[in-house]
């Protein structure tokens, strides 16, 4: 699951700095203005990059305390929900996620909101949802490569094998970046 490379995309701010000094001049501007949502959500993409999931979640849940209503505040918080919950296999952190994500998902015209939940429905073995979800995502956006090797190893785990190896070959036709190993790794 790829939580972690679609929604925190925290790299290039180390450009220049360590991860733990970006932290540290986070947290710092956070203490000096606690009522800004966007050092918060900053906090939480930082300590989500480092895996520090549960003081992503307390950062994020700040940056929901002052801005319930925002969409990207919410996604932020369904997606790490979502990353605890796969770690954790923890049911309820999931089910959270998938609140959010199925909310998103009716929203026309972002394969990403489809994508994000069919992954916590495949992390449920909800697998029926979850390869309709890759599909509708898809078909908004037929050149995610992730997509196409999720659902590959959502084939692969229902023991449909040839579809599975067709969907890790569109993800490589996609994205030759990507090791075959990861996809040979799925059939095992």
């Amino acid at each position: 699951l790829e939580f972690r490379r679609v929604l925190f995309r925290s790299k290039e701010l180390f450009r220049d700095l360590s991860a733990d000094q970006v932290r540290a001049a986070v947290i710092e501007s956070t203490r000096r203005e606690p009522s800004q949502a966007d050092h918060w959500q900053r906090l939480a993409k930082i300590e989500c990059y480092l895996e520090n999931f549960q003081a992503g979640l307390e950062a994020v849940n700040q940056a929901v305390a002052i801005h319930p209503g925002n969409f990207n505040v919410q996604q932020l918080h369904a997606a790490i929900l979502a990353e605890i919950g796969i770690d954790r296999r923890s049911k309820p952190y999931l089910l959270q996620a998938q609140e959010f994500f199925a909310r998103a998902a009716k929203k026309p015209g972002r394969g990403i909101d489809h994508f994000n939940l069919a992954n916590v429905l495949a992390e449920l073995e909800d697998w029926a949802g979850a390869e309709a979800h890759y599909l509708e995502g898809l078909k908004l956006d037929p050149r995610h490569a992730q997509s196409w090797k999720n659902l590959g190893t959502l084939y692969t785990k229902r023991d449909e094998l040839q579809k599975g190896m067709e969907c890790f070959d569109k993800a490589l036709e996609i994205e030759p970046k990507l090791r075959s190993e990861e996809h040979t790794s799925e059939l095992q």
